[in-house]
């Protein structure tokens, strides 16, 4: 059905689909930015940057813990 100005109401509510997505996508961006900042700023804290960057000026190269 189209609305008044011609716009085909079945688009408009894919659209809006489409707009929902695309907010729950940058709110998750957001969420994992924020613990990319969190978990840098502890590093930080911690000591582990300022070894590693030590280690690498060093040429002794890192590797990320094994799991």
């Amino acid at each position: 059905m189209l609305s008044k100005n011609g716009t085909d109401e079945r688009h408009l509510s894919e659209l809006d689909d489409k707009l929902v997505s695309l907010t729950q996508a940058q709110v998750e961006v957001q969420r994992q930015e924020q613990e990319l900042v969190d978990a840098v700023q502890t590093a930080r804290k911690s000591g582990h940057i300022q070894v590693k960057l030590g280690l690498l000026l060093l040429g002794i190269p890192c590797q990320a813990p094994q799991a």
